[in-house]
């Protein structure tokens, strides 16, 4: 039986009513009791109030002398539906910066992606964090790297990765050395070292910091030293980007030794060289002496 049944019939106090019960449930009087049990239980979990407590109920002497407080039943609000918005409406109470990166997503990947407040939000965040010319920059550069095989919700997706694009840990578009680098790392491994956008980004940085010779031979010891069965091939990128910086460092340190220790024995080489020069000198001068 419904709740709102239940309460029609609450005219008289149900806990006390045991004739009301039995027409309620119109069965014997052992379920006529577990109904009232029932009842108890959804009086005293607050669901149902007795008709003794309700606001307005007129005393008929059935009531305690000690009446409980009063509580006021729960209504539940109708939802605010809110008149959907035109299109021409949306349009025109877009921020700039929406309007812009809606534009570059028409122009640039053929969608139209609306644009709802929370995504206007996220742009305007991203604005105010790396500044508007910024963001419109970075989701050119991204809507050009997937212009093949576009997402279908373009500016939703972009906002996910823009952190990453915007603080340059993700490359959009390789330069030649870094392009040439990524294929060579290839051709090397037989492509089990393949470098996303992401990777491409701290491979760049190596190479800004070592020199790209120094990144070739770093990739080179690694895959000699460490890649070595199935388990190694398939963490092979994870694994030498975690370890590069160790590496190069190591090579950049041994060219180091080794310039000096070349750079000592040229020294050394000049000197015993300027020795035998002054050796021979002096015997040349001594000669001409005694022939004199």
């Amino acid at each position: 039986m419904s709740l709102i049944m239940l309460r029609t019939h609450l005219g008289h106090n149900l806990d006390n009513d045991q004739t009301l019960l039995w027409n309620l449930t119109g069965t014997r009087l052992e379920e006529a009791q577990n109904f009232a049990r029932a009842i108890r239980d959804l009086i005293k979990k607050g669901f149902l109030i007795p008709t003794n407590q309700q606001v307005g109920y007129e005393n008929s002497g059935t009531a305690p002398e000690e009446v409980l407080p009063r509580v006021e039943e729960s209504r539940v609000e109708e939802s605010r539906v809110e008149r959907l918005r035109t299109p021409e409406e949306e349009e025109s109470e877009m921020p700039p910066l929406a309007k812009t990166i809606q534009a570059e997503c028409i122009k640039l990947l053929g969608i139209h992606d609306r644009l709802f407040d929370d995504t206007k939000e996220s742009l305007k965040m991203l604005a105010n964090a790396y500044g508007k010319e910024s963001v419109i920059d970075a989701f050119r550069s991204w809507a050009e790297s997937v212009a093949v095989y576009p997402p279908n919700y373009p500016i939703s997706v972009f906002i996910k990765y823009a952190p990453e694009i915007l603080r340059c840990e993700v490359v959009l578009k390789p330069d030649p050395v870094l392009t040439s680098l990524c294929d060579w790392v290839a051709g090397l491994t037989q492509n089990e070292m393949i470098f996303n956008p992401t990777q491409k980004a701290v491979v760049k940085k190596l190479v800004e910091e070592f020199t790209e010779p120094v990144v070739r031979l770093a990739v080179r010891q690694f895959y000699s030293d460490k890649v070595t069965d199935d388990y190694s091939r398939k963490f092979a990128v994870r694994n030498f980007l975690e370890q590069a910086d160790t590496y190069c460092r190591g090579i950049v340190r041994n060219r180091e030794r080794d310039k000096a220790i070349a750079d000592f024995n040229e020294k050394e080489r000049t000197r015993q060289q300027a020795e035998v020069d002054q050796e021979l000198a002096n015997r040349v001068e001594e000669q001409f002496e005694e022939e004199l």
